[in-house]
């Protein structure tokens, strides 16, 4: 079994060392993404090796926490993984980790590797569609105008919609449908203004 952990990173360099070198093995590769504004020499004078591959200047990409550039961060990541897998390990199972620069293992080497060899092929990556979401009725309406930003496509724009939680219920007597329709109309314009190429990515925040 090979694990590809694929790491998007923007700081906390020493960290980053330290989590290496806790989780390489002989058959573990790394493959690291530093954010585009991010000097990369501070990361890559302490992190070399045959098993750590430093997506290339020329591909890396500006990201922006909770926006879609954070997928194509990834996406790039499993590219080069893929990449690497059927050049060199064709015919070995493996499975790409995804982490963060601020991650740190919990588990050991071998409960990690015991537990995917365990589950192989199983895939652990979800999604979910946030629009079916209010169609069935779920509660993604209410978080979202608590907890959630709008992104706006093409741009470095964020927007945290937390303070509506304050002012909205005030304004409206029917409240469900009243924010509802409000939050439909922002979607629109963020779309329009973004050009509407892409979807809109709602990220939780951590608040």
């Amino acid at each position: 079994m090979h694990i590809y952990y694929c790491v998007m990173a923007y700081n906390e360099e020493l960290l980053l060392f330290r989590t290496v070198k806790r989780l390489r093995t002989k058959d573990t590769t790394f493959i690291i993404h530093i954010q585009k504004s991010v000097d990369m020499s501070s990361f890559t004078k302490n992190l070399w090796g045959k098993d750590v591959f430093f997506i290339p200047n020329g591909e890396r990409i500006d990201t922006i926490w909770g926006d879609i550039t954070c997928v194509k961060a990834s996406v790039k990541m499993f590219e080069y993984a893929k990449r690497f897998h059927e050049k060199y390990r064709p015919k070995e199972p493996a499975y790409c980790v995804l982490m963060s620069g601020s991650d740190y293992p919990l588990k050991s080497n071998e409960y990690i590797e015991t537990y995917f060899s365990r589950n192989y092929p199983k895939s652990f990556f979800g999604w979910c569609d946030s629009f079916e979401e209010w169609k069935n009725g779920k509660s993604l309406l209410s978080n979202a105008l608590k907890s959630y930003w709008f992104s706006f496509p093409n741009t470095k724009l964020k927007i945290q919609i937390k303070p509506f939680r304050y002012i909205l219920p005030r304004c409206f007597k029917n409240t469900n449908v009243s924010l509802k329709i409000i939050f439909s109309v922002m979607l629109q314009i963020c779309m329009t203004w973004g050009g509407g190429n892409e979807k809109i990515f709602l990220a939780k925040a951590n608040s």
